[in-house]
C-alpha cells in the first residue's frame, strides 16, 4: 500500500474512535480483520455470528469485542441478538456461506438457507435496527453476480439481490 493510501485509510479509520461498530460475520476471515481494525482506531465493537465458540475465539483477537450469537437465517435469533443494542454508528454484514454445485445437486431447502442468510436476514435486521443506526450499513456480497460461473446460480442471485436491495436501502433510509 502506497503512502497516500496508507494516510488515507487511518483517516477513515480515525473517524471510528468512541464509534460502535457492529460486524456481522465477524467470528472469521474479512469481518474478523474489519473488527481488529475497528478496534484498533478505538471503536466499540460488537462481532456476531452463528458459531458461539468461533465467536469467543475472535474475541481474543479484538480488544474490548463484546460478542453476540446469531443466525440470519433464523429472525429470532436476530431478535434476541440485538436485544439491549443501543445505537450504531456502523454496521457491517459480511457474512454468508455458498456450497458451488449444479443445481440438481442442491436442494431446495439449501437454497432457501442461502437466500435467508444473504438477503431475508440481513434486511429484517436492518429493518430491525433502522431507527439505531447512525451512520453507516455496509454490506459485502462478492462477485458472484458479475462473473458467472457454473454451480453458483443461487450464490449469483442471492449477491445480486444484495446489491440491489442496498441501492434502495440507500434512498429509503437516508435522513
Amino acid at each position: 500500500m502506497g503512502r497516500e493510501a496508507t494516510l488515507a485509510t487511518q483517516k477513515n479509520l480515525d473517524g471510528l474512535a468512541n464509534k460502535h461498530v457492529v460486524i456481522v460475520g465477524g467470528s472469521s476471515g474479512m469481518g474478523l480483520a474489519l473488527g481488529r481494525q475497528a478496534a484498533a482506531a478505538g471503536a466499540r465493537v460488537t462481532l456476531m455470528a452463528r458459531d458461539e465458540k468461533k465467536l469467543q475465539a475472535a474475541a481474543k483477537e479484538v480488544p474490548n469485542a463484546a460478542i453476540r450469537a446469531m443466525d440470519l437465517r433464523r429472525t429470532d435469533t436476530i431478535t434476541k441478538a440485538i436485544a439491549g443494542l443501543g445505537g450504531v454508528d456502523h454496521l457491517v454484514i459480511t457474512a454468508g456461506t455458498y456450497r458451488p454445485a449444479p443445481p440438481d445437486l442442491i436442494d431446495l431447502d439449501e437454497w432457501r438457507g442461502v437466500l435467508e442468510e444473504r438477503v431475508i436476514g440481513p434486511l429484517y435486521l436492518i429493518k430491525s435496527l433502522a431507527k439505531q443506526i447512525t451512520t453507516s450499513v455496509v454490506m459485502f456480497t462478492g462477485t458472484a453476480s458479475h462473473r458467472p460461473t457454473a454451480g453458483i446460480a443461487v450464490a449469483a442471485a442471492a449477491t445480486a439481490g444484495v446489491e440491489n436491495m442496498a441501492r434502495c436501502l440507500a434512498l429509503e433510509l437516508s435522513p
